[in-house]
Parts: structure tokens; sequence; C-alpha cells
């Protein structure tokens, strides 16, 4: 998502929320990886919901810690992104918005 809004002028702010973001979740999903599961790519009859990375599964051990930590990202995004909306008037929604759809990826990362 943050390379496909690189040509919106004006959202720096977001689009260095959500790297920081990515960044943060490769890196637990990298940190409790199941060595013993391969990497795999998701595919479906629609290309918006194909991945274009692997997934890497996490060693069923370290589910807990690796979900409470995706978690603390997601809800560190979404602070910095209501934080950065109140800068801007005008992009207000828009990182609202942004926001909502994060938190709502918490809800089904912790009803997994």
């Amino acid at each position: 998502m943050e390379k496909d809004m690189a040509l919106l002028a004006g959202h720096a702010p977001v689009r260095e929320i959500l790297a920081q973001t990515a960044r943060g979740l490769r890196g637990i999903a990298r940190e409790n990886r199941d060595p013993q599961q391969p990497r795999i790519k998701l595919r479906s009859g629609s290309p918006e919901q194909s991945s274009h990375r692997p997934i890497v599964a996490v060693a069923p051990q370290r589910k807990a810690a690796a979900l409470a930590a995706a978690v603390a990202v997601l809800e560190e995004a979404e602070t910095l992104l209501l934080r950065s909306a109140e800068n801007s008037a005008s992009r207000a929604v828009n990182y609202q918005q942004i926001a909502a759809a994060i938190g709502s990826s918490k809800v089904l990362l912790r009803s997994s």
C-alpha cells in the first residue's frame, strides 16, 4: 500500500508510517518463523487477493508472542496515523480511514 501511494502528493507521513509498520510486521514474521513449514504464495481467483511476497508460517509455540507483537505494531501505526491527521484537516479523513482499516486488521489477528 505504501508503494502505491508514492505518487500522491502530501502523503509522505502516511507512507512512512505504513513502511515502518510493514518493516515491523516482516521482522515479527522472520523472528517467529516455523523452519519446518515452506513459504507459500496466496493464490485466488482475484488478483487483489493474491500475495506478491511469500507468506511465512509462524511456529505454533511462538504464535501467541507473534500475535501480541503484531497487534502492538498495528496499534502504534493507528496512533501515529491519528496523530498525523491532526496536522492536516484536509487529510484527516483519509488518515482516519487508513487507521480504521489497520484497526480492523488488528481485530482479525486477535480472532485467529
